[in-house]
């Protein structure tokens, strides 16, 4: 699991990562950001130039990264969910 990702997808930032158990679970490939092959420079250079050059894309991906935080890991949401787990205890 990514904090990190959430923090630059709280500020609208579309996240390029690699392409990993935890890391999919937060970023949704072509959706909120891009994910890349572990250990594959080409395909993050790749990826990287790919969001340099398409304006609409980039765009979108700024949009829906900060709806799937918003939606899914929001203060209300998460303390919400926690809150379930203390009462099932």
């Amino acid at each position: 699991f990514g904090m990190v990702l959430l923090e630059a997808m709280s500020c609208g930032t579309p996240v390029i990562a690699s392409n990993l158990r935890g890391v999919r679970s937060i970023v949704s490939d072509q959706a909120n950001g891009l994910l890349a092959n572990p250990g594959d420079a080409v395909d993050l250079a790749s990826k990287l130039n790919s969001l340099l050059e398409d304006d609409s894309a980039l765009e979108a991906y700024k949009i829906n990264a900060r709806k799937i935080v918003e939606q899914k890991y929001s203060l209300g949401r998460v303390s919400g969910l926690l809150k379930d787990v203390y009462n099932q205890i």
